[in-house]
């Protein structure tokens, strides 16, 4: 049976692959709430793929969820 901490090693083995979106709606499809450690997973592969728009989504999603912006995210936006 998945959970979130299985879909968040599937999306960081995936992420350069874009596989990581699939993983990431498939989480949402089954209201999974998703931790900082995912967000941060989905950023990555934005930012990597030159998705902007898409990352600054992601930044405000996890805003608008009561979620502590880290490190470990700030630096995937400041490398852009």
């Amino acid at each position: 049976m998945a959970n979130a901490y299985m879909l968040n090693v599937l999306m960081l083995a995936f992420h350069r692959e874009w596989v990581v979106e699939e993983v990431w709606k498939e989480m949402m499809a089954k209201n999974f709430s998703p931790n900082v450690y995912g967000y941060s997973v989905l950023m990555a592969a934005y930012c990597e793929g030159e998705g902007m728009e898409n990352a600054m989504k992601v930044w405000k999603d996890m805003g608008d969820k009561g979620l502590k912006h880290d490190i470990v995210i700030a630096t995937y936006l400041v490398q852009l």
